[in-house]
């Protein structure tokens, strides 16, 4: 126990890391605080809203900087965020909206996250009252759940390059994964605004049927087939909040 934090004789004290799979809780990201140390199995990320307003920096930048890590190479994952009606910042900032816990899921997927959790500010402090547990967030969370598991999303690579227009910054970036085969491909929107696909991207997707998926409720509508003209300046439909861009065969839906 004697080698403190850094060490391995502390780990092997509480179990055998060998053959036990670990990770760490940190303050922002694990690789800051341990980077190549065997124990670590997988990356854990920490990111809320008493850091900063911006999903982007604290949840988008922080999981693709893990996915991107190759010495060594570990699974990437969200462990905490903003919690939902939570007030951050001290009081300061308004409470958690189910679209802020909706954007920290997706943008953590698409980055290219082996996991995330969502968290109710009143579960945090053991709320007398469980009516949290059927909160707008809460429910969204098994909306994205089906989409994610409707489909092979753990082989699912995050590529910026399909946006050609519009890919945005803080939290009006849109991100974009695709299937490792180019046959299917996903842009989340958190905004209402437009962007233009790269199709040459995905090679034979270019000529699948698109349609919008809304996370709040899995609403869909369908685009049609896009084409290079069709693809430029795609913009959800008129009063969501955010939307998913699907872009994949019939076989999926």
């Amino acid at each position: 126990m004697a080698d403190g934090l850094n060490g391995e004789s502390l780990f092997n004290g509480i179990a055998d890391y060998s053959t036990t799979l670990m990770t760490h809780h940190p303050y922002t990201m694990t690789s800051v605080w341990f980077p190549k140390d065997a124990w670590v199995d997988m990356n854990g990320i920490q990111g809320s809203r008493n850091e900063s307003p911006d999903n982007n920096l604290m949840v988008y930048a922080r999981v693709a900087f893990e996915y991107a890590r190759t010495d060594p190479m570990r699974p990437a994952l969200f462990l905490e965020g903003s919690y939902e009606d939570e007030r951050n910042a001290a009081g300061k900032l308004p409470p958690t909206t189910p679209r802020n816990v909706r954007m920290q899921a997706w943008y953590a997927f698409f980055a290219g996250a082996a996991g995330y959790s969502y968290g109710h500010c009143r579960n945090w402090d053991q709320h007398q009252q469980i009516d949290y547990l059927d909160s707008p967030g809460a429910r969204q969370m098994s909306i994205l759940h089906r989409f994610l598991a409707a489909r092979a999303w753990w082989k699912l690579v995050p590529d910026q390059t399909i946006l050609s227009n519009g890919e945005e910054n803080g939290e009006r970036r849109k991100v974009a994964v695709r299937a490792a085969d180019r046959s299917a491909a996903y842009v989340f929107y958190p905004t209402n605004e437009g962007a233009s696909l790269r199709l040459s991207v995905l090679g034979a997707a270019a000529g699948l049927p698109a349609y919008w998926f809304d996370p709040r409720d899995g609403h869909t509508v369908a685009i049609g087939v896009l084409t290079a003209a069709s693809a430029s300046n795609l913009r959800p439909p008129a009063g969501w909040e955010d939307a998913v861009l699907v872009l994949e065969p019939e076989s999926l839906r």
